[in-house]
């Protein structure tokens, strides 16, 4: 893929809530024609892994008259949880879901139009010096998210991964004929419990499933060493390999790959 860059003045990587509270109070003091970057990985921002539960049973363990976003106003977020909770009061412990709403509601509702607030899908792998600026590299892939293509946000990026802990897919890159980028689709491939061993063989244009079974995948449209020029220009060979990476959300069960061999020939 062709390298590209954007500047901002800030970039501010992580958007759970820290980060939020950053980008939120950064428009107070920025000048009108600033930018800040947001990066955030997981494409949810404000939430984080304190914030993300959908169970209202996970509370705070703070009172919400001590949670306020603006330290200026410390009856913020109980004055906003009153209007959003039934009986909800200063000493109340709100549903932690709710208080991931009111950074939310915050960061985009209230936002003005300037200074301007980006929001950046991917995830940083390095940051460097260059001169007398600060360059955040992004992985080759901006969400990291799967979804043929990484949920349509790069060009020419086949893709192979296990998620919801049993299944197997593998996606082709953006010449694949409209309609046909799943390239191999196996529901239930892994056992639901207990530890399984997988192995694979990738080389170019060829995917092989040798354990638990043996599924092979022979296609030009599947990782290429040396894939052909696309709308982003000349691709490199770069390939990312994601451990015990999360699918489409921070939740993951499961205890993750536990051992790793990797052989290259």
């Amino acid at each position: 893929m062709q390298s590209q860059e954007t500047d901002f003045d800030v970039a501010v990587v992580g958007g759970g809530a820290s980060g939020a509270l950053v980008a939120t109070h950064y428009r107070e003091v920025a000048s009108f024609s600033q930018r800040l970057a947001l990066v955030e990985a997981s494409g949810r921002l404000c939430r984080g892994a304190a914030y993300g539960t959908q169970l209202p049973g996970h509370l705070l363990n703070v009172p919400a008259s001590r949670m306020s976003a603006y330290a200026n106003e410390p009856d913020h977020f109980a004055a906003w949880l009153a209007q959003h909770m039934a009986d909800a009061k200063p000493d109340s412990y709100a549903p932690r879901m709710l208080f991931g709403d009111y950074l939310s509601e915050h960061l985009d509702k209230h936002a003005p139009l300037w200074p301007e607030i980006v929001r950046v899908g991917g995830l940083v792998s390095r940051i460097t010096r260059n001169d007398r600026r600060w360059v955040v590299h992004l992985a080759d892939s901006p969400t990291c998210d799967g979804g043929g293509g990484d949920v349509g946000t790069s060009s020419n990026d086949a893709e192979v991964y296990f998620f919801n802990g049993v299944d197997y897919q593998m996606y082709g890159n953006d010449y694949a004929p409209a309609g046909s980028k799943l390239l191999s689709d196996n529901v239930g491939l892994l056992p639901a419990s207990g530890c399984s061993s997988v192995e694979l063989i990738a080389r170019d244009q060829y995917l092989e499933l040798v354990q638990p079974t043996s599924i092979v995948v022979t296609s030009p449209y599947a990782l290429r060493i040396n894939p052909p020029t696309d709308t982003e220009g000349t691709p490199d060979a770069l390939w990312y390999v994601g451990i015990n990476r999360t699918y489409g959300s921070m939740l993951r069960t499961g205890s993750g790959v536990q051992s790793l061999s990797l052989c290259l020939r």
